[in-house]
């Protein structure tokens, strides 16, 4: 496994996706590709390549959970596009998400101090 795969490099933040976009979304609506920037955007993504296929997949899964709502738009200048909003569900969701979040933070605090102890005594 290359260094680049390796789950160490905080690749694997993806199931950080669902809050990510639900935080987007709070701002306002948006198209499913300002969606895309919003989160490209966000240290989650680590700068790297957006999977927009998986977004679109997450929205949807979203929309039959009821946490956002797509309505197809007509465009003057290319191909209808959907515009998400989010739901109160969704907004009672992000509620939730803060909570969680909060907690992770807190545990991963405490692992990050425990690696660190654990690095240095380890470490000739």
């Amino acid at each position: 496994m290359s260094l680049v795969d390796c789950p160490c490099t905080g690749a694997t933040l993806n199931k950080l996706v669902q809050p990510a976009i639900l935080t987007t979304l709070a701002r306002g609506p948006l198209y499913g590709y300002r969606i895309a920037e919003e989160l490209a955007a966000m240290p989650i993504v680590k700068g790297g390549k957006l999977d927009t296929t998986g977004l679109y997949r997450t929205l949807k899964t979203m929309e039959r959970r009821g946490l956002v709502v797509g309505e197809w738009k007509a465009s003057e200048v290319g191909p209808d596009r959907r515009l998400y909003r989010l739901t109160r569900s969704g907004k009672a969701c992000l509620r939730r998400w803060l909570t969680t979040l909060g907690e992770y933070h807190t545990a991963v605090g405490v692992l990050l101090a425990s690696a660190r102890r654990a690095y240095a005594r380890g470490t000739p």
